[in-house]
């Protein structure tokens, strides 16, 4: 047993990344306090608000109609972000996308680390430019 020991430990941890990365842990403001705001996409021109109690809308999203607002959650999974989309009928509303957000200076590029949700992915800018820091009120419930 004792040798097993490093082995079913490894198991573990590489288990807990794994599947623990998206687990309903609230958004810590300490660590994710630099990536609430206002972004707007270098790419698609997407426009992404990060509101400090871990919900987000995106307006102006690649391949969704003119007007359609997504909302969604972010939730903390170690250093990794989950994005999960909440709008009754979006797309993916069932599975969760793992980024890494890396704010610096202004700017937010967004690392895609496991995605199931090719739409998502195409709807996420991997580089983001900061528009305000201080976002309006979440609209509605």
């Amino acid at each position: 047993m004792q040798k097993l020991r490093p082995l079913l430990t490894a198991l573990f941890m590489v288990v807990a990344l794994f599947f623990g990365a998206c687990t309903s842990h609230p958004v810590d403001k300490r660590i994710h306090a630099s990536i609430i705001g206002t972004w707007q996409g270098e790419e698609t021109g997407a426009i992404l608000t990060i509101y400090g109690d871990g919900r987000f809308t995106l307006e102006k999203a690649a391949g969704v109609p003119e007007g359609t607002v997504i909302r969604g959650k972010l939730e903390r999974g170690f250093d990794d972000v989950c994005i999960i989309y909440t709008t009754p009928a979006s797309i993916c509303q069932s599975s969760a996308g793992i980024y890494r957000l890396t704010p610096v200076d202004g700017r937010m590029e967004a690392e895609v680390l496991r995605e199931d949700c090719p739409a998502r992915a195409a709807q996420m800018d991997h580089a983001w430019k900061l528009l305000n820091m201080t976002p309006k009120p979440f609209p509605g419930k």
